[in-house]
């Protein structure tokens, strides 16, 4: 049996989240197989950012379902120093707005400033006027609300991600 608590700032917790882990499967599993990626060009790489480990496991597997490469990073500091190693070429940032420590807000602001060429797509559930009155939203980044089905990630990942003939260095 599930147990959903529900925390002061109004976040929800699952005691047990197997059964939602079958639910959410079962959608992913139920996802369209078309392949949003371009099949002459080579996979590109998705840094999942998420505190959450159940929401960061669902997002990297539909991610890789449709074919991209994916890394992940539990936290702001991690994907932070993932970034700095240079060990993965990133094509984009899918960072959870509210978490611990380095959030996503703060990470987007690093990001423009030492990578520029990394766009990022923010995630979160928590409302509008939450995020604005903690100086997290800012209009100019693009932000999928949670929850949202396979088909709209992708979808928000796609209009995110640069065009390949822009990211090719043949192009400049």
């Amino acid at each position: 049996m599930t147990a959903v608590t529900v925390g002061s700032d109004g976040t929800f917790y699952l005691a047990n989240p197997a059964p939602w882990m079958d639910l959410v499967t079962g959608v992913l599993d139920q996802a369209p197989d078309s392949d949003p990626l371009h099949h002459d060009s080579p996979p590109r790489t998705v840094l999942v950012v998420d505190d959450e480990e159940v929401v960061r496991l669902l997002i990297a597997r539909a991610l890789a379902e449709a074919g991209y490469g994916v890394v992940e990073a539990s936290h702001g500091a991690a994907a932070l120093a993932l970034i700095e190693s240079g060990a993965h070429d990133l094509d984009l940032v899918l960072c959870d707005l509210v978490m611990p420590g380095l959030n996503g807000h703060d990470l987007a602001r690093w990001l423009a400033d030492h990578h520029p060429e990394i766009p990022i797509l923010l995630i979160s559930g928590y409302p509008l006027p939450y995020l604005e009155a903690h100086d997290l939203y800012d209009p100019s980044l693009p932000l999928l609300r949670k929850p949202f089905l396979p088909s709209k990630l992708l979808e928000a990942v796609e209009e995110t991600l640069p065009s390949v003939s822009a990211r090719s260095p043949s192009s400049t």
